[in-house]
Formats: C-alpha cells, structure tokens, sequence
C-alpha cells in the first residue's frame, strides 16, 4: 500500500514538538529544518547542552539509504515513526498517539500552508533567482563552446526538469566545476555517488551569468558537440561573466555549503544558496 501522507509531515511534526523528546539524556531544545528544504539531512537539532547535531527524519528505520558519515560525523541521530530493524546509530521513535493527535488538531492549517505554497509557486515570479549547475568533466569540455552560442541546455528526461523550467529572466546561472578529488593526480570526477567524507579536494572553476532569456523548448536545433541527443530544454545567458572564480579549496568551506556542493555533484542542476556563493566567493580565487 502506498502511502499517502508524506513524509515531509513527519518532518512538521518533529520541528513543532522536539521538545517532547531527548537523545542520550539530553532535551532536545529547538529544531530546524535544512536551510536547503527536503535535503539530507532533514533537520539540525540544538540539544540543552548548546551541541547542535543533525538528524533524519524516515517513515521506517528501514527506509534510510543516506552517507551515514554525515551524520556519524556530528553525533547525529535517525527520527522514525517505527524502528524496525537495528541501526548503527541512536534512534527516536516518534510516539504514535501524539503524532496522531497533533495531525488530527493542525491538518486544516497544514493543508492552508501547503496550499498558499502551490499558489505562490505557479504565480509570477518577481524577484530574481540564483541557481547552481555542476559541470562534469564530459559537460566541462563543451562548456565553452556553449558561451560563445550563449545557450545552455538540458535532456528531454532531465531529472530536475520541474526546478529548470522555473529559469526567468534575470536570474543568476552559476557554473560550478569538475571537482578535483585529493590523490587523484588531476583526475577529474566523472559522476555517481560520493560518501560525504569524500568529498574532498578542490573545485576547478566557478562562473556566473546572467541569463537573458528564461526557460524554452526547442527541438528544432540540435546540440552541436555530436550527441545525437537534442537537448531541447534551455535557457540563454549573457556572455560576459559577472564574475570568475578558480581553485576553490573544499576543505575551507561551511559544512552547509560543502553539503550544498556535494548534493550538486549528484542532482546536476539545483537552488543556489546565496550564502553558499558569498562563501565560495570568499575561498576562491578571482580570475581576471
């Protein structure tokens, strides 16, 4: 059976009634969720005695396939609505009835909230946006090619296909890339999946634009650095960068921001984080 409530829900609760619970003799204080919402981990818990850790939150104990190193890292814990195998680290179980209650006595505030967010995400957008894009080393080799057409674009079956589409006019494209791991003698990482503790070495480049015509499809105009696919999904920006960084070091970042980069490495194409960038900025150098 599927289930039909979310588990962003169980999310809700955990930042509304924290307090209700402890890990390892200590109160939990306050909760917050990630500053990026929806990413691993899902919430940084501020325990009584000043230690903030993180923690995800799962339906079942069963249902974690994270990095555990994250949160092993910093002392973290996993939050489920039923424990239903061991687990390497410490869990909260979420007590039923008072999740049912609380459910029961804020779900016409819950569905208000979550439907003011669908509103607010179809209506215009007024201000503009900072979006992040991973350049791999195969997208790195054609990335200049790309400037001079001023066009960047994206598979029919792009993964984050809805977040692209949101591309207007104005907003800010950040290119950040190939990472060059530690004893990899410059090789640059391909893709895949890397454990967080890892995620080490430096960031080759970082260059941002403004983009000049928001998202559009067009499946009239093949790509043209030989890939029989068409890439129809793009949005135009402006030649000259605003700015160019190069040989950022990953270990001088916040935990935040390498959090933010590491999740990038995987998803391709995602949010940017204002903060993440002033912090790039600030450990990288500047290209003239």
């Amino acid at each position: 059976m599927p289930k039909w409530v979310d588990e962003k829900i169980l999310q809700k609760y955990w930042v509304e009634n924290c307090k209700k619970y402890s890990i390892r003799g200590l109160q939990i204080i306050k909760s917050k969720f990630n500053p990026t919402f929806d990413q691993y981990p899902d919430v940084y818990c501020l325990l009584e005695d000043g230690n903030e850790v993180p923690a995800e939150i799962e339906w079942k104990t069963s249902d974690f396939n994270h990095d555990i190193s994250v949160l092993k890292e910093d002392n973290g814990f996993i939050i489920v609505f039923e424990q239903n195998q061991n687990f390497e680290l410490e869990q909260i179980i979420i007590k039923r009835k008072d999740f049912e209650n609380w459910f029961s006595k804020n779900s016409n505030r819950i569905l208000s909230e979550s439907l003011k967010e669908v509103v607010k995400e179809i209506s215009e957008r007024k201000f503009p946006k900072l979006w992040f894009y991973y350049l791999n080393k195969s997208a790195n080799i054609h990335f200049y090619e790309e400037i001079e057409k001023q066009t960047w674009g994206v598979p029919k079956n792009f993964r984050q296909l809805n977040r692209f589409r949101d591309i207007k006019k104005e907003d800010l494209i950040a290119f950040i890339g190939p990472w060059y791991p530690l004893r990899r003698k410059g090789r640059a990482v391909t893709g895949g999946r890397v454990p967080f503790n890892k995620f080490k070495g430096k960031i080759e480049k970082i260059i941002v634009f403004r983009v000049t015509e928001g998202y559009y499809y067009n499946e009239k105009e093949r790509w043209e650095h030989g890939s029989s696919e068409k890439w129809p999904h793009r949005f135009k920006f402006s030649k000259k960068p605003i700015f160019e960084l190069k040989d950022i070091g990953i270990s001088k970042l916040s935990y935040s921001t390498k959090a933010n980069l590491h999740k990038l490495t995987n998803v391709i194409f995602w949010d940017g984080s204002p903060s993440s960038l002033v912090d790039l900025i600030s450990h990288g150098k500047h290209k003239f």
